[in-house]
């Protein structure tokens, strides 16, 4: 027995006792109070992370069509014969033409495929953590 219990007696244990237990009662209501703080703002910032990849996919998903035209003109005849025009001519001298360069096409197919690989090994996870 502590000196300080031994000092109070053994008849003012349980008021002792009472007190430690409502301390300790106090401090748990602390500690899930901040609990529930934390997770509110996990909770908070959790729905606005799905709002904007919602958005993001909802922007992907209405850009599927221009992307397979685009899948479809470059490599094409048509695309083919663009190029040659540029390369042979200043006819598109004013106009934005990136399309038609080597690198901006093929750079625009691989992020579409690794992106699209990121979002399937990220469901996965998210599926298999669930």
């Amino acid at each position: 027995m502590s000196n300080y219990l031994h000092q109070i007696g053994a008849g003012h244990l349980g008021m002792l006792e009472l007190w430690h237990n409502e301390l300790d009662a106090r401090l748990e209501g602390m500690v899930m109070k901040e609990d529930v703080i934390c997770f509110e703002r996990i909770l908070d910032e959790s729905n606005e992370v799905l709002d904007g990849v919602e958005a993001a996919l909802d922007r992907l998903d209405a850009n599927r069509e221009n992307y397979q035209a685009f899948l479809e003109y470059y490599g094409s005849e048509a695309y083919m014969k663009d190029v040659e025009i540029s390369d042979e001519t200043d006819d598109y001298a004013d106009i934005a033409h990136g399309v038609l360069s080597e690198d901006l096409p093929y750079d625009l197919v691989g992020r579409m495929f690794q992106t699209s690989i990121r979002m399937l090994e990220l469901a996965t996870t998210l599926i298999k953590e669930r």
